[in-house]
C-alpha cells in the first residue's frame, strides 16, 4: 500500500489512472487543468507538484501546454493544433466530440451523459472515482464505451499496485430532459417516454412536495392533467423563490414556505383526484313540458 500512497502524494490516484490509460493506448491523452485545483497555471504549486509527479511515473509520455491546460500524451501538441472545442475532444477520446457545439446551442433538446467510473474497495476514502465524461445527443456512443470500459478494467486489475482497491470499472448514462423539451411535448400532446415521466416527476418533487404528489396521481392523457403539469414545469423553469436561495439563510420564511408548499400540494392532489377520468359524473335531470 506504500506505492498507493506514493501515487495518491505525488500525482493523485485519478490522474495516475488517466495516465496510466494514455500510457497502454486506450486514450491518445488526458488533460490536467489547473481550474480542477483552483490555480491558473502549469507553474502554480499543485498543479506544478502534479505535473512533477507524472514525469516521475511516466517518463515516456509529452505535457503540451494548450489554451484549456496540460495535455498528457505520447507525442506532443501545440495550441495551434486545436482550432475548435472538437479538434481536441477527438484527442481526449470522446467518442461524441462532434456533438458539443450541437449540444451547447440547443440546450432545450435531451442530450445522454456517458460517464467512466472506477469502483474502489472498502477502506479507501471514496467507493469511485470519475475518469472522464462524455456529453452526446443520443446514446450511440454508448455501448462502444462499454467496451473501453471493460478495457480499462481489466488494465487496471492486472496492475500490481492498483489491484488491491480497484474493485472495477462502470460505464453509466444519464438522459438529460430540459424542461423546455418536456413542456413543449405536454403543451403538443406529444406521449412522454417512461424517462420522461420520471423527468417530469423529479422536477415537481423538487418543487418541494412530498411524494403524496406521486407520478400516479395524474394522467398524462387528461388534457387538464396536462394543463396542471405544464403549469408546475414552468414554475420549476421560473421558479421566484429561486431569488432567495438557499432558503436555509432564511429559517423563519423557510418554515412558512414548507406550510405553504403542503398546503398546496393538498390542493393539488385534490384537483387531480377531481377531475380523474372515468369518475362519477353528476346527471342532469330531465325537465318535463
Amino acid at each position: 500500500m506504500d506505492a498507493i500512497r506514493e501515487i495518491v502524494s505525488e500525482v493523485g490516484l485519478e490522474e495516475y489512472i488517466n495516465c496510466l490509460i494514455v500510457q497502454h493506448d486506450l486514450r491518445k491523452a488526458m488533460l490536467i487543468q489547473p481550474i480542477d485545483y483552483n490555480e491558473m497555471t502549469g507553474k502554480d504549486p499543485q498543479t506544478f507538484h502534479i505535473l512533477t509527479g507524472i514525469s516521475k511515473h511516466f517518463p515516456e509520455l509529452k505535457q503540451s501546454e494548450i489554451h484549456e491546460g496540460i495535455l498528457i500524451s505520447k507525442k506532443s501538441y501545440k495550441a495551434s493544433d486545436f482550432q475548435k472545442s472538437a479538434d481536441i475532444g477527438h484527442v481526449l477520446g470522446y467518442a461524441c466530440a462532434d456533438d458539443f457545439d450541437y449540444i451547447m446551442s440547443h440546450e432545450d433538446e435531451p442530450s445522454t451523459t456517458i460517464e467512466v467510473t472506477v469502483l474502489l474497495k472498502d477502506g479507501y476514502n471514496k467507493d469511485s472515482l470519475q475518469l472522464f465524461v462524455n456529453r452526446c445527443r443520443n446514446e450511440r456512443t454508448f455501448l462502444q464505451t462499454v467496451v473501453l470500459g471493460q478495457k480499462i478494467e481489466t488494465l487496471l486489475l492486472a496492475h500490481p499496485f492498483l489491484k488491491l482497491i480497484v474493485t472495477g470499472v462502470k460505464v453509466n448514462k444519464t438522459v438529460t430532459i430540459p424542461i423546455k423539451n418536456l413542456i413543449k411535448k405536454l403543451a403538443t400532446n406529444v406521449i412522454l417516454t417512461d424517462d420522461e415521466k420520471e423527468e417530469v416527476y423529479n422536477h415537481i418533487w423538487n418543487l418541494g412536495f412530498s411524494d403524496v404528489l406521486s407520478a400516479t396521481s395524474y394522467d398524462y392523457k387528461n388534457p387538464v392533467h396536462r394543463g396542471i403539469l405544464i403549469g408546475l414545469l414552468t414554475l420549476c423553469d421560473n421558479n421566484p423563490l429561486s431569488a432567495f436561495y438557499p432558503l436555509q439563510n432564511y429559517p423563519k420564511k423557510m418554515t412558512l414556505v414548507n406550510k405553504i408548499t403542503e398546503l398546496w400540494e393538498g390542493q393539488l392532489v385534490q384537483v387531480f383526484s377531481q377531475t380523474k377520468r372515468g369518475g362519477k359524473r353528476k346527471t342532469r335531470k330531465k325537465l318535463t313540458q
